[in-house]
């Protein structure tokens, strides 16, 4: 079983790949890659406006779906700043030719936070096939997500890994937050930014997994540590098996980008991931497996 942390330092007409990826406060990502106001992407089959975080996040929908949900979060925007979806059916047969454009929105939003454009069907049900949604900031494209619509989808949910926990997690030393690292993410896919797509605490049938760490204000030299553990897995290991650990060097502000590769489905239970910060119990994340 593979695994890694990894960083990425981006400099200016080079990008040097190592054992940990880093994306430097000094250098920030637009200025190579485009918009840094878009911190975050997803598609999702709903959207909580009251706490704005996106429901059952994922590229995969029912005909039935009422709306699709694009939620959005930027950072510091400017006053005036516009954002843009514009969806597309990429592949839908039927009399509807290929890439047509379904609609076009346009939203002004200054400062940080988290809104969401959305999509109704035009006839009360969605046509199988594939589409994307487009996301510009300032007329300029920030990305692309593509998603699919199938009548199977419903039949395809697992049911969710019991919650009993039959492997008591051992005493770890005493938490101490350092309030550095500011998100932890779990997906099975990322980009080529080191932004995790469609990121989920519930993993199905996966058999590479990444951990994707924010961090911001870290001093020079600092060393970050993962440990990866399968906490509960039944029968196919024993309790809180250790997968593995790794440790690099970071600095500044940016993204950690670690993987477990099995090269075959990891086992349906649950799994923890610790960090580690100069040695110190930073803080603990548990995601599933599920099948």
């Amino acid at each position: 079983m593979q695994r890694r942390i990894y960083s990425i330092q981006f400099f200016i007409g080079l990008i040097l790949l190592g054992a940990l990826v880093t994306a430097c406060d000094a250098l920030p990502l637009p200025s190579l890659f485009g918009s840094s106001l878009i911190a975050d992407a997803v598609l999702a089959r709903d959207f909580k406006s009251d706490t704005t975080t996106p429901v059952d996040v994922t590229t995969e929908y029912a005909p039935e779906q009422k709306l699709f949900h694009l939620v959005v979060t930027v950072n510091d925007a400017p006053k005036d700043t516009k954002f843009k979806s514009v969806w597309t059916a990429t592949d839908i047969g039927g009399t509807t030719p290929p890439n047509t454009k379904l609609e076009e929105r346009e939203l002004i939003v200054a400062g940080s936070g988290t809104f969401e454009f959305t999509l109704a069907p035009k006839t009360g049900r969605w046509a199988s096939g594939k589409y994307k949604v487009d996301l510009y900031a300032n007329n300029k494209l920030d990305r692309t997500i593509n998603f699919t619509v199938a009548g199977a989808i419903a039949a395809r949910v697992p049911t969710p890994v019991p919650t009993e926990v039959k492997c008591p997690v051992p005493t770890a030393p005493s938490i101490k937050p350092s309030g550095m690292i500011t998100k932890v993410e779990f997906t099975d896919k990322i980009d080529a930014f080191g932004n995790a797509i469609n990121p989920t605490t519930i993993l199905r049938s996966v058999s590479k997994i990444y951990v994707v760490i924010t961090h911001k204000g870290i001093p020079a030299n600092s060393r970050l540590k993962v440990k990866w553990f399968a906490t509960d897995v039944g029968t196919a290991a024993n309790c809180n098996t250790s997968l593995g650990d790794d440790e690099n060097k970071i600095d500044g502000g940016g993204r950690a980008v670690g993987y477990l590769d099995k090269k075959a489905p990891f086992p349906v239970g649950t799994y923890r991931v610790e960090i580690y910060l100069n040695d110190k119990f930073d803080q603990v994340t548990n995601f599933t497996v599920a099948q």
